[in-house]
Parts: structure tokens; sequence; C-alpha cells
């Protein structure tokens, strides 16, 4: 496991979470993507940032993170936006490809109209045969953890949304912040919810790439309600009803 490489974009609180967990099985190999530097904002949910990484590219304080955890790691690092599928070249040879950015809506992954990163990554991800880690995101005390997909094996992200939507057509699994209608408050992120989602997808990567144990997190969806300390899922339902969008089921 130490020899493999993963890249990772989004250096934020889900991804360099990720990155503190990985290297303490002892992963080594990372490709890190994202355009930002350190904030004051930051520095509440994403540990490893601290005031004196402020306005400090945080890949390159990460890179310093990694390499000083781990004996001879290679860390590369690109500062910039995950925006077309040229950005994704710099991954062709990882083990597999954690997206711990920003998550787009679910509708939007959906729609025919819209190209999202989640749609970019999945074309990618079945040309060159790469696994595909979506992390997800969270608001507030609400967060949702995105299945690991591997091309062939495994259901696409849009096959897994549209058949989870259409089981669940009264739910909405996008975030909707609505605190008695008052559009005036907004709710902040709790490091909490972001410590779960980074902690529960770290150990499937790992399961991954150890091969210790089966994956769990394959044609399912789940999502965390920190107020109640709730887990729940919603799994693809592979029953004579579903409409397979990946070709995987005849």
């Amino acid at each position: 496991m130490v020899n493999k490489k993963v890249g990772i974009i989004g250096c934020g609180g889900i991804g360099s979470g990720i990155i503190s967990n990985l290297v303490s099985y002892g992963v080594k190999n990372f490709i890190l993507m994202d355009p930002d530097v350190v904030e004051p904002s930051n520095i509440t949910r994403q540990p490893l940032f601290s005031l004196q990484d402020l306005s400090k590219q945080k890949t390159e304080v990460l890179r310093s993170f990694i390499k000083n955890r781990v004996k001879n790691a290679s860390v590369e690092t690109y500062n910039k936006k995950f925006e077309l599928e040229d950005d994704l070249k710099y991954f062709e040879d990882v083990d597999i490809l954690i997206f711990a950015a920003d998550s787009s809506n679910f509708k939007d992954i959906l729609s025919d109209n819209i190209t999202t990163p989640e749609n970019i990554l999945e074309k990618f991800s079945y040309r060159k045969n790469i696994p595909l880690a979506y992390c997800g995101g969270y608001k507030g005390f609400t967060g949702r953890v995105l299945p690991i997909v591997i091309p062939g094996v495994t259901h696409s992200l849009p096959c897994i949304l549209h058949d989870i939507i259409q089981t669940n057509e009264n739910s909405n699994f996008d975030f909707v912040l609505d605190l008695n209608h008052n559009t005036e408050i907004t709710l902040s992120t709790i490091p909490e919810t972001c410590k779960v989602i980074s902690s529960i997808m770290s150990f499937e990567i790992i399961k991954y790439l150890s091969g210790i144990l089966p994956l769990s997190l394959v044609n399912k969806i789940i999502f965390v309600e920190f107020k109640n300390y709730s887990l729940s899922q919603s799994e693809i339902s592979l029953n004579e009803n579903h409409t397979c969008l990946c070709g995987l089921s005849p």
C-alpha cells in the first residue's frame, strides 16, 4: 500500500482530513490540486493549517506536512482550479483519484445542459480505468458521503443518483438551508461534520488500496446528521424498475 499513488482534487476540510488519515497508514505518494491559499476562515475546520500558514498555497502547506510525516514521500502539487478534462492529465498514473472539492447539486450532475466537474471526472475515469472517490460535502450539521466508483465494476455516479432520486422522489438530497424560512440566517459549518465525512471516506480508500476488506461505499450514498448523530444511506435499487445509465446492468 505504501507504493500506491493517490490523486486529490481539493485540499480543504475534507481533502486535508483524508491526507492526514492516509499518511497515518503510510501512504506517501500524492498528487495534489487546489488553487486556494490558506485563509482565516479555514483555520476552524482544517486543523492541518495554522495562523503561520495564512496566504500560503494549501497544496504547499500539505506537501510540507506529508514530507514531515512520511519518509521518502513524493508529493506533486498543482496550484490551479480543476475545470477541464485537460487538467486531469497530471493524474493519469494514480491508483485512485479523490474528488474532495465542492460537489455539485445532484440535479446539475444529471442535467443534459450542464457539465459539472463530476461529469468530466466520470468520463476521465472510464477512459483511463481509474477508480474515483467522490467525497461529497457538508453544510451546517448535515453531510453526505458519495460513493467510490470503479469503472466496469460499480455503477457510475449519475446512474446511482438517477435511481436514488427516482426511488425517493419526495426527498430533497441537495443542501437547502431553511431556518423557519428566514433567509437572513446563515448556519456555519461545524468541523465535526467534516471530520466524520473525511474519516468514512479515508477508511474506504484504505480498504480499496490495501484489499484488506471489501468496500462498503459502492452504489450508495451515506447521509450524516450531526444534530442527533445519525447515519442513513440510500442505495441503488437494482430491480426491474432501475434504468441503468452506465451500461453495467442489462
